[in-house]
């Protein structure tokens, strides 16, 4: 299960309107209305560029060489230690 994020309404992957691909994220929809208002301004959906590791909270950027998807999602990291606790349990952090 996923976010709709334009209406935050939670959706199954497979069961998805539409989906987009933005910086680096698959973005899933309930609707095409959300598609569309997501596709008319993007960046009012999608979080900012500052970006914090899920699981220790340090704030990093997207050119951090740790990386995971996790359910249509990229998710940075700021070391590998954190990034295997992610993979270990990711729905720990999520």
């Amino acid at each position: 299960m996923v976010k709709d994020p334009v209406c935050g309404m939670e959706i199954n992957t497979s069961a998805a309107a539409a989906q987009e691909e933005y910086q680096g994220t698959t973005w899933y929809f309930c609707s095409d209305s959300c598609h569309g208002k997501f596709q008319a301004n993007p960046a009012q959906y999608a979080p900012s560029e500052t970006l914090t590791d899920p699981v220790c909270g340090m704030e990093i950027s997207k050119d951090s060489g740790h990386q995971a998807e996790h359910v249509g999602r990229h998710y940075y990291f700021c070391c590998e230690s954190c990034l295997d606790k992610f993979r270990a349990e990711p729905g720990n952090f999520v």
